[in-house]
């Protein structure tokens, strides 16, 4: 169930944005109550073009929430953001971010949006929100403990006990696609580190794989579909 101020009026709405690598999706969600599953009533996605830089993205995730919010049939409660990167749990800042988005690391989001929009705002890593998302409506619901792993580009995960997000020390609690891996030893992984998870699992690891094994650039979705057929070397880089 979601938590709503004691004042609140329903059918209550709030703006929430999703950040990824290739794409920024916004959409206005309305709760009827505090207990009715969210209804997404209006969805746009623009561009993230994370090569032009974390200030340009900042710039089109504010553009794209204030644009929302001023479209939104009555004032929306607040803003929540999902986003590629680690955030800060106490700033909403992006505490880290690899070179799929180059300069998002330090980009001040939670009070960016909140400048531009006057609006409460709320920021968790990406897999932490879809985490939250499947405990309370979702996979999860009902579930005292959920574990979320997120496989694509990258390998990521979230924990969720007693209706709470574990963040860890850092914040950085359930990132799974970092743990070690016995097959990724001695593979160096976009953290920094080697022999991690998601240098062998993810879709980007995948590609990297089979391009030292064939000297071809194919995509995740094409190594997957050679693996399916049966095809050498792809099937055996999938399993």
């Amino acid at each position: 169930m979601a938590t709503f101020p004691a004042n609140c009026v329903f059918p209550a709405r709030v703006v929430a944005i999703d950040v990824g690598g290739t794409k920024i999706t916004g959409s206005i969600v309305r709760y009827d109550s505090a207990e009715a599953e969210p209804v997404v009533e209006d969805s746009r996605t623009v561009a993230t073009e994370a090569m032009k830089g974390g200030a340009s993205v900042l710039d089109k995730i504010c553009s794209l929430a204030c644009n929302l919010a001023a479209c939104a049939p009555s004032s929306p409660l607040g803003i929540g953001v999902g986003t590629a990167g680690r955030v800060d749990a106490k700033s909403g800042d992006i505490a880290y971010a690899n070179d799929l988005m180059p300069g998002w690391g330090g980009q001040p989001l939670a009070s960016a949006l909140h400048e531009r929009s006057g609006l409460p705002t709320a920021v968790l890593n990406d897999v932490q929100a879809y985490a939250v998302g499947e405990a309370r409506w979702g996979a999860g619901r009902g579930a005292d403990t959920c574990i979320m792993i997120a496989a694509g580009t990258g390998v990521g995960g979230a924990v969720i006990a007693h209706g709470r997000i574990v963040r860890g020390k850092h914040g950085f609690a359930g990132e799974v696609g970092h743990m070690a891996s016995s097959v990724a030893t001695g593979i160096p992984c976009v953290c920094g580190g080697s022999g991690h998870l998601e240098s062998v699992a993810a879709g980007s690891g995948i590609e990297a794989r089979f391009f030292e094994a064939t000297e071809e650039h194919l995509s995740g979705a094409e190594i997957s579909a050679l693996a399916a057929k049966g095809e050498q070397p792809a099937r055996r880089i999938i399993k």
